[in-house]
């Protein structure tokens, strides 16, 4: 009976080894073995908050998922908070229900602007690539000088950002 059970488990070891090592490429990346559920975006203000996605490196093909208090008052500035979600580098991102759901309510509490940033993740990238893109974000937000100044309505922040990632 252990004969068995122990052919069994190495048939069972060599197949996984098999399948992974296909995953396993000789530059270090890896390929992921499962899916990441998505929220999408939200412009219904039933919620309280009104969410938008905007491309911010275009060259990685990542963007920013935006959050804004539907409250917002017209000619009040708000703060601006830049949410790095967990994860370690590897898993997850800004869009899965987790982190959407918990700067949803942060968003609700604090009434502010909340940005939450999409990054390359290792281990398909080296891990540096994932801070370089949260700092390339980071200089995003703050490379037009209006964001701060002008914060009218909802469909003028969301303009902005759409004009700075043209």
């Amino acid at each position: 009976m252990d004969t068995i059970k122990l052919s069994i488990s190495i048939l069972q070891e060599k197949k996984l080894t098999e399948y992974i090592s296909d995953l396993i490429y000789k530059d270090g990346r890896v390929e992921r073995l499962t899916g990441t559920k998505i929220i999408p975006i939200s412009l219904d203000k039933t919620n309280d908050i009104v969410t938008k996605d905007v491309l911010y490196s275009p060259e990685h093909n990542l963007s920013v998922h935006l959050f804004l208090p539907h409250k917002a008052t017209a000619g009040k500035k708000l703060p601006l908070l830049i949410y790095i979600h967990g994860g370690a580098w590897i898993i997850e991102s800004p869009f899965s229900p987790i982190y959407h759901n918990y700067v949803t309510e942060i968003v609700k509490s604090a009434n502010c602007l909340a940005v939450s940033i999409q990054y390359r993740r290792a281990p398909k990238h080296p891990v540096l690539s994932s801070y370089e893109d949260s700092w390339s974000e980071i200089e995003w937000n703050f490379s037009h000088p209006q964001i701060p100044k002008k914060r009218e309505t909802e469909s003028n922040i969301i303009n902005i950002w759409q004009k700075k990632s043209n």
